[in-house]
């Protein structure tokens, strides 16, 4: 694509737009998803579908990039998991949300913290897992505890063929010693969480360094 600046006036930091999505900052991604009147398991669910729909699975060499979603959806249209969770982590924290990491064996996701408890969504491969009431989604500590949770949905998501050894494969990935203790729905332990991982705490969630990319790269993005 070629640009030709046919006024008077220099064009400074140029934007194209497709006229249906503002992605240029983390603000306007979240305004984008989120409608005034929505309930805090609404807004979350929002700012997840709106990650989701925006991106694929692929991974780049520059892991540092791919941890800003306005590079991730404007630039690059994919990452992999553990950018992708640090990217959804920064949308929920946008929007004023507490976010923990999901610690599972060989994938990463994000939950966020509402209705007093934690909810896990994953952002790459596109699956949430509720409750056996079907209708609470589930945290990874309730994942952990039921594998059920887990076979019974489409871990690859909903497009994907359900097969039983896929099922058990991604159930397998839920371990109680990947957990974290702050993930615990019993445990509401993130009465802040910017703060509780700024003064140190921030090993409990079982990985300090993804933590840390997490809550210093949202607050870095939202200014």
């Amino acid at each position: 694509m070629r640009l030709e600046n046919v006024g008077d006036t220099d064009l400074i930091d140029p934007w194209l737009s497709n006229g249906r999505n503002d992605f240029r900052t983390v603000k306007e991604i979240v305004a984008g998803a989120v409608k005034p009147g929505m309930t805090d398991r609404e807004r979350a669910t929002a700012i997840w579908r709106r990650q989701t729909t925006h991106r694929f699975h692929a991974g780049a060499a520059d892991a540092a990039e791919m941890h800003d979603p306005v590079k991730v959806l404007n630039v690059y249209g994919y990452d992999t998991c553990g950018d992708d969770s640090i990217c959804l982590a920064g949308l929920w924290h946008a929007a004023g949300f507490q976010v923990s990491p999901g610690n599972l064996l060989g994938h990463r996701t994000s939950q966020v913290f509402y209705d007093g408890r934690w909810h896990l969504m994953d952002g790459d491969l596109g699956p949430v897992y509720l409750l056996r009431d079907n209708a609470t989604i589930a945290s990874e500590q309730d994942l952990v505890r039921d594998h059920d949770l887990i076979k019974r949905s489409h871990p690859h998501g909903i497009l994907d063929p359900d097969r039983r050894a896929d099922n058990e494969e991604h159930a397998a990935l839920f371990t109680a010693s990947t957990t974290s203790a702050s993930s615990d729905p019993e445990r509401p332990t993130a009465a802040s969480g910017a703060r509780r991982r700024r003064s140190g705490s921030a090993t409990a969630c079982g990985n300090t360094g993804r933590t840390s990319a997490i809550t210093a790269g949202a607050a870095a993005r939202s200014r």
